[in-house]
């Protein structure tokens, strides 16, 4: 369970459009003080934190609410596109310091102006990383919708401590950028592994959710009737 969900959380946390826009958030915090810096990453990190918290509780809502199969099938269907989309964008130009056109996390930052909050102080750092855990990250969110369709059998008690070391592993990139920008990692390391990986784990992810997608479908569907009406013929 618990490498299952590393690789689910770490697979989750991958989007360099959100990275480029809390990089863009530091850079401006930075030209003022590492002082600046520390207080507005953590700040935004502990919003997403406890947004992706409430999106995950809402996650496992939807998860009680419709049957497993309908869920594993949905997304595997979000598996295929994914790998299809990633395979098909492979190999083109781009500038992974900001946001491609043709990503939908960065229409989607775009179209909510998230650009307008920044330089405006905590408070509306901390709306930034809340909104952007509803919006932004949920783009590329199946892997949390698997990890709630695997848990689903759990009580809220034993689920609870489970989905905060999910969300514990899921910001840790954010959290190894910032160290980065106040100088205690190199950042251009850190943010170049991230960004030339993006395309393979993108890859392997989409190929994770559709197999375990697939597994949860084998898993969940009545055999029951199935039985009873062979037997019936």
């Amino acid at each position: 369970m618990i490498s299952t969900v590393v690789w689910l959380a770490l697979i989750d946390s991958f989007d360099p459009c959100v990275f480029a826009i809390y990089s863009a958030l530091l850079i401006s915090a930075s030209m003022i003080s590492i002082r600046k810096t520390v207080t507005m990453g953590s700040v935004f990190i502990v919003s997403v934190y406890i947004g992706y918290l409430l999106f995950g509780m809402l996650l496992r809502y939807v998860a009680l609410s419709l049957p497993r199969y309908v869920l594993a099938i949905a997304t595997a269907l979000y598996g295929t596109i994914i790998f299809l989309h990633t395979i098909a964008k492979r190999g083109r130009a781009g500038d992974g310091n900001v946001c491609r056109e043709d990503e939908i996390v960065c229409k989607i930052g775009r179209i909510l102006r998230l650009d307008k909050f920044m330089n405006r102080g905590t408070v509306f750092t901390f709306l930034i990383g809340f909104i952007a855990a509803f919006t932004l990250f949920p783009c590329t969110a199946g892997m949390y919708i698997i990890f709630n369709v695997l848990t689903i059998e759990l009580s809220v008690i034993e689920w609870l401590p489970i989905v905060l070391f999910y969300i514990a592993i899921f910001i840790s990139p954010l959290i190894l950028i910032l160290l980065s920008f106040i100088g205690i990692i190199r950042f251009k390391s850190i943010h170049n592994i991230l960004l030339s990986n993006q395309d393979r784990i993108k890859l392997i992810g989409s190929i994770l959710l559709i197999a375990i997608s697939m597994y949860v479908l084998v898993t969940s569907v009545p055999t029951a009737p199935l039985i009873l009406g062979t037997f019936s013929k």
